[in-house]
């Protein structure tokens, strides 16, 4: 089981890809009447487990109701 202090030292690798790939970030622009499709990859790690980090992947889809607001 890992100690508070080897779980916080093993979000350090995730942490700095994380501000890496941040930084990759491209501009969107909205518009209404429209789908708007993502996904991205990262890390996980589960309370209680023994498994340590591991791969995350995450999709998202939205309808542009306007300018400010998806569905």
């Amino acid at each position: 089981m890992l100690t508070g202090a080897m779980r916080a030292r093993s979000f350090l690798p995730a942490l700095a890809l994380g501000f890496a790939f941040s930084t990759l970030g491209r501009s969107a622009s909205a518009f209404e009447r429209q789908w708007h499709f993502g996904g991205g990859l990262g890390a996980a790690s589960y309370e209680g487990t023994e498994g340590g980090i591991s791969p995350a992947l995450g999709l998202h889809a939205a309808y542009g109701l306007s300018d400010m607001f998806d569905a």
